[in-house]
C-alpha cells in the first residue's frame, strides 16, 4: 500500500513537472528511482533530482537566488501529500538541519502566499498558513509542517 501511494505521488509530481519544464532542459529526471540520472550537485530522491545546501544555510533572498542560478525552484506544496513528502525528506536529505525555505512569496499583505514556480496556491496548509501572507516573511518546511520566518532568518536551500 505504501509503495502504491509513493508511486501515485511520483506520478502526480512527474506529471506536473513534465508539463511545466522545457523538454530540452529538464531539471527533473522522471524515471524509476534507481534509474534517475541527476546533474552535478543534485541527488536522486524518489525519482526526483534534488539539491540541498545542508549544512550551509542562507537567508530567503540568497536561497531563491541559489535555486534560480541552477534554473530550479524550491518545492511548492499543493496538498497534504506534498507536505508529508517534503517533511519526510528532511530526515533523509539533511545532516540534522530541520528545515528548508520554500519558494512562496507575499504578493501583497493579507493575500495568500504565491509560488515562484507559477503554480497556483491551491493548498493553504493544515492550519491555513498560506492564507494570509506578511511582507518580509516566508515559509519553511519542518517535519511538523509549515512555519513562517522573517526573510533574514537562515535556513538550508532545497531545489528541484
Amino acid at each position: 500500500r505504501t509503495i502504491m501511494k509513493c508511486a501515485a505521488l511520483l506520478l502526480t509530481v512527474g506529471t506536473v513537472w513534465a508539463a511545466i519544464l522545457p523538454q530540452d532542459e529538464p531539471r527533473i529526471a522522471l524515471a524509476a528511482a534507481a534509474e534517475v540520472q541527476c546533474r552535478e550537485g543534485f541527488q536522486p530522491y524518489f525519482g526526483l533530482c534534488v539539491y540541498t545546501s545542508d549544512p550551509e544555510q542562507r537567508m530567503y533572498e540568497e536561497a531563491v537566488a541559489n535555486c534560480s542560478a541552477m534554473r530550479a525552484f524550491a518545492p511548492s506544496i499543493h496538498s497534504r501529500t506534498d507536505l508529508s513528502f517534503w517533511s519526510a525528506a528532511l530526515s533523509t536529505l539533511t545532516t540534522g538541519n530541520a528545515h528548508f525555505w520554500l519558494n512562496a512569496y507575499c504578493p501583497k499583505a493579507g493575500q495568500p502566499y504565491s509560488w515562484m514556480d507559477g503554480t497556483s496556491t491551491d493548498y493553504l496548509g493544515p492550519n491555513q498558513e498560506l492564507a494570509n501572507c506578511v511582507p518580509g516573511q516566508g515559509l519553511h518546511i519542518h517535519p511538523e509542517g509549515f512555519y513562517i520566518y522573517p526573510h533574514s532568518y537562515a535556513a538550508s536551500v532545497l531545489c528541484v
